[in-house]
């Protein structure tokens, strides 16, 4: 679950995207992270409370920023917004990269990936560049408390930087360049205006991908980008071997990799050094989830190596700030739900499934209307209702959808039927990050694992997955 659909999700309000639709919790893998891709996309995260005293003072120039999109989108929100884009991020606005609810806004990012944004402040409407620009959107923004936030999306609220303006309504232009090779650069624009619909100036279409050709077995592994790709390609101990190589010249990236291989090869031992230097340094990579990867597998070598010591000695090693990430995912197992949702929530599910079958938003679009009552069914941990409303042959349920139904399958005890509805799915699984090789959550959720016997986890391995499926 670590990229939901091709749709982002809210911070404020969790909704499964992966990848949309709405985002079941805070970090499973609803998530759907904005893009023009049809990839699945990671889940997105909650946000922070808006209302969280802030830590970081307010300026009234221009603002440049380097912010991570986590789930390939960033945020921009009125410091005492209570708002959210859960009923926002529609398959259009995913689409059109950006989505916004009165006092908050979503801006759709091509990668997950750091990006270069500049926020300026003017007293009227710009005039008309696009030309030079990839891709261009306008959106309103109601500005209550005088401080216009800017953040990624998993950033801390009351850190964020922040914008101090005249209360009032904003019109908020968004210009996007570096979208097909990157550093993705996104220029806000803010200014004076009435509130309008979301639009569009300019938009990017990307060119036909130019699917290289698979390595050849055998072939030499020149770099860390060759040998994920063997990894991803089904390749997996010429890629180890590879990425152990550049692990011992210094590339925590690739020790990150090469310790989701060790991981799904029952290698613990050997494992612990490479995930513990990534938990030491997260930002040799671009997403958090590798991080998160990396904490999990730390805790299942652990338990297998009987050596609750390893755990300790990696959180002493965890950055200020990262704190409370450290306690969620190092400090703590993933929780395994109730198989039995509470009548209330049953009660909530049952009429947002109701409501959305009868909204404009998913008229004509039975696939998605599918895809969302089956994320409502996630959101309220109705599992009778995931397992019902999952479909194979839809072509918007992906890996993510698969996992969420083997993981209620598997609170009920039927584990057949769960490596059943994940087999046919692993090829669909998609990296968040450059150095992820393998869904590991397959490995450490204490639903799942016992689902990955020695042999499964050899045919996920030689599975291709990603682009390289």
């Amino acid at each position: 679950m670590k990229r939901p659909t091709a749709k982002p999700k809210t911070k404020a309000k969790a909704k499964p995207a992966a990848k949309a639709k709405p985002a079941a919790k805070a970090k499973p893998a609803a998530k759907a992270k904005p893009a023009a891709k049809a990839k699945p996309a990671a889940k997105a995260k909650p946000a922070a409370k808006a209302n969280t005293t802030a830590r970081a003072k307010a300026t009234t120039g221009p603002l440049k920023l380097r912010l991570l999109a986590d789930y390939r989108q960033i945020h921009l929100l009125d410091s005492a917004s209570t708002g959210d884009l859960t009923e926002a991020w529609t398959a259009q606005a995913t689409d059109d990269r950006v989505a916004s609810a009165r006092t908050i806004i979503g801006i759709g990012a091509e990668r997950d990936e750091q990006v270069l944004v500049t926020a300026i402040p003017l007293a009227a409407a710009p005039g008309d560049d696009a030309a030079g620009f990839d891709h261009v959107t306008e959106a309103s923004l109601a500005v209550d408390s005088g401080q216009l936030v800017i953040m990624g999306c998993t950033d801390y609220l009351p850190d964020a930087r922040r914008l101090a303006l005249p209360p009032g309504s904003y019109r908020v232009r968004a210009s996007h360049s570096g979208l097909a090779k990157g550093p993705e650069k996104i220029r806000l624009q803010l200014w004076p205006a009435a509130k309008r619909p979301p639009t569009v100036v300019k938009r990017w279409t990307p060119a036909p991908a130019q699917k290289k050709p698979p390595l050849a077995p055998g072939s030499k592994l020149e770099n860390t980008k060759q040998a994920v790709a063997a990894a991803l390609q089904g390749q997996p101990d010429a890629a180890l071997e590879a990425l152990l190589g550049f692990a011992q010249a210094g590339d925590v990236a690739a020790g990150a990799a090469a310790a989701a291989l060790l991981g799904f090869m029952g290698r613990w031992a050997d494992l612990v050094p490479h995930a513990a230097a990534l938990i030491a340094k997260p930002d040799a990579v671009y997403a958090g989830n590798v991080f998160d990867d990396m904490c999990a597998l730390l805790r299942r070598a652990a338990r297998e190596l009987g050596t609750p010591a390893i755990i300790q000695a990696a959180a002493a090693t965890v950055r200020k700030g990262m704190e409370a990430r450290r306690d969620a995912v190092l400090l703590q197992d993933s929780p395994a739900l109730s198989a039995k949702a509470d009548p209330e929530n049953r009660a909530r599910y049952e009429a947002a499934v109701v409501e959305s079958s009868t909204t404009k938003r998913f008229k004509g679009k039975p696939d998605d209307l599918a895809r969302h009552c089956f994320a409502l069914a996630v959101a309220f941990n109705v599992d009778d209702g995931i397992i019902a409303r999952y479909d194979a042959k839809n072509p918007k349920f992906g890996f993510e959808q698969a996992v969420y139904t083997a993981l209620a399958l598997a609170r009920r005890g039927d584990a057949k039927a769960a490596w059943a509805v994940l087999e046919p799915k692993l090829g669909s699984w998609w990296p968040v990050d450059r150095a992820q090789v393998a869904p590991v959550e397959l490995i450490v959720h204490p639903l799942l694992a016992p689902l990955m016997t020695p042999a499964r986890c050899r045919q996920l391995l030689e599975t291709p997955r990603g682009a390289e499926a």
